[in-house]
């Protein structure tokens, strides 16, 4: 039994042009018809066509229809705002995949959020295949992460330098890359969460999420990211690596963090 080939969304629009110009020309028969029908019976009564300025009339009657309806026709034909058009011409949404061994995490570049389009200039696919490259993209990922944003940013110590951060989220907790596409590697990363030291300090204790600073025995300076809701730490993290991450991360002795 031979196979049929399914009808796409081009297809469709063929032949619903099709049918409309057929309809068109039928209806433009019927109408050249009429006109020749009272052509002929105005020449019956009057024995010739009633002038005007002296002189016979032609058969400007059937001609007049017949150009109108043509005319009518063409808007007739126009699909561009029909919606079998507009579903043909969709952009698709660009998919990449994140893969690492047995993870494969899809990002819909898509639905990226780009925080003030006007200046942003990057381009969105280029700057998450270097995110891909950074092991921290992997661990957010793999734990329910989603990159929800990017945007232009300046560099604090050199105005002259930019880069691209990119923000992860997950239940309402934020994290943020830096991705320098010139030297097409990542950069620093840091948590959302407000630095909390102590209330005289800081103020009040935020009733969400805050963090505070480290100081390990080799005076690497370490955050702590608590969950104040929950009672719990969340990430520990510096510049450049997640240590622990929320609920089963952690590439550090982390027994009784939690306790």
């Amino acid at each position: 039994m031979e196979k049929k080939e399914p009808i796409t969304n081009t297809d469709a629009v063929e032949i619903s042009r099709i049918d409309m110009l057929s309809l068109v020309k039928m209806f433009t028969g019927i109408i050249s018809g009429i006109a020749g029908w009272i052509l002929s019976k105005t020449r019956r009564r009057f024995g010739s066509i009633p002038t005007i300025d002296g002189g016979m009339m032609k058969t400007r009657i059937p001609i007049f229809c017949v150009l109108s309806l043509l005319v009518i026709g063409s808007g007739c034909t126009d699909f561009k705002d029909s919606p079998v058009n507009i579903s043909a011409n969709e952009t698709p949404d660009i998919i990449l995949h994140y893969e690492n061994g047995n993870i494969s995490v899809p990002v819909n570049v898509s639905q990226i959020e780009v925080m003030d389009p006007y200046y942003f200039t990057k381009n969105v696919t280029s700057v998450i295949a270097i995110l891909f490259n950074d092991p921290r993209t992997g661990i957010l990922l793999a734990n329910g992460w989603n990159i929800s944003s990017v945007a232009g940013a300046t560099d604090e110590h050199d105005p002259n330098r930019t880069y691209t951060k990119v923000e992860f989220k997950k239940e309402g907790l934020s994290f943020f890359i830096g991705v320098d596409e010139t030297m097409n590697r990542t950069l620093e990363g840091r948590c959302g969460a407000k630095q909390w030291v102590t209330e005289p300090i800081s103020g009040p204790l935020p009733e969400d999420y805050h963090q505070w600073k480290y100081y390990d025995e080799d005076s690497s300076m370490i955050y702590y990211v608590i969950d104040q809701k929950n009672e719990r730490t969340v990430m520990l993290y510096n510049e450049t690596t997640i240590f622990y991450l929320y609920p089963s991360y952690a590439t550090i002795n982390v027994e009784g963090l939690n306790d």
